[in-house]
């Protein structure tokens, strides 16, 4: 899996300091783009600032936003301890449009061990995500010969805003919606009982 380059070959630049768009109308600059987005890791609304790039988001961008990012962290004295590899599904990446697998840092200030003890307001929508760790013993020779460990890694993440609570709303009003159709039910049984019984009355 390779690294796409910084910017796509249509992709406009000055000094690498700047993203702009391939129409020339709109462009980003970096090193403020990435400090919002960390302001809004900070607040545990990671794709906020996402959302204003909108199809402008390519994957060579996201690379180079996450380079800024991961450079901002570490000037703030952050520590990577390793990469998270997605989209490793063909089926996956033939939806999204992408040729490759992607991957994205994890840092050691968000990285718990087990047994560890977690508030659940640090999370925004929590997500859970069961995910299987490698640990690189060694990278000799070709990626076929290199020295792997396996581990079960759990993964705790913000959901995105508002899904969670969109699912808990749509069950709520299916439950009530039964609620009805059984009460609606259960009084057209009730009339008919009612009138059989009446019907039975009178003509005795």
């Amino acid at each position: 899996m390779s690294e796409p380059p910084l910017f796509a070959k249509h992709d406009a630049t000055e000094n690498g300091e700047y993203l702009v768009s391939a129409d020339g109308a709109k462009r980003w600059h970096l090193p403020a783009l990435a400090a919002q987005l960390h302001k809004h890791i900070e607040e545990r609304k990671p794709a906020l600032g996402l959302i204003a790039l909108g199809a402008e988001l390519t994957v060579p961008r996201a690379y180079a936003i996450q380079r800024a990012v991961a450079a901002l962290r570490e000037s703030r004295g952050e520590a990577s301890c390793g990469y998270k590899v997605g989209c490793t599904s063909p089926a996956i990446r033939a939806a999204l449009g992408i040729g490759e697998s992607v991957f994205g840092r994890l840092w050691a200030s968000e990285q718990r061990e087990g047994g560890a003890e977690l508030c659940f307001g640090d999370y925004n929508e929590l997500a859970i995500e069961g995910e299987l760790g490698v640990v690189l013993l060694s990278t000799d020779g070709g990626v076929a010969e290199w020295e792997v460990e396996y581990a079960p890694v759990v993964e705790l993440h913000h959901g995105a805003d508002g899904c969670q609570r969109m699912v808990v709303v749509v069950v709520l009003l299916l439950l009530c919606w039964w609620l009805w159709l059984w009460l609606w039910w259960w009084c057209w049984c009730w009339w008919c009982w009612c009138w059989c019984w009446c019907c039975c009355c009178s003509y005795r």
